[in-house]
């Protein structure tokens, strides 16, 4: 695990990691902030450079660290059997049954 960064997270930051943690998936927060998937994937990846997680880190994980180092107030209620409702997919390799 890296360390946080030491810049705080931005006002859309912060709405991005509530949203994330609402299982809500990048499609979803796109549409809800007017913005394009391409920038919540950037933001994503700042969120987790400015929490101390690793680039590669799934989004619990990102969640987890957010909450442990008082970035996140609310608990962590995301998990990843739910995180794929409409508007995000799969992970590669996943089988839809």
């Amino acid at each position: 695990m890296a360390e946080p960064s030491g810049v705080p997270l931005s006002d859309v930051h912060t709405r991005i990691l509530k949203m994330m943690n609402n299982s809500m998936g990048r499609r979803q927060i796109a549409n809800a902030l007017g913005i394009s998937p391409e920038t919540v994937r950037t933001r994503v990846e700042q969120i987790k450079e400015r929490v101390g997680v690793d680039k590669g880190a799934d989004i619990d994980e990102t969640l987890r660290v957010a909450h442990e180092r008082g970035f996140l107030s609310e608990p962590v209620r995301r998990s990843e059997a739910r995180m794929h409702g409409p508007g995000s997919r799969p992970p590669r390799g996943s089988r839809n049954t």
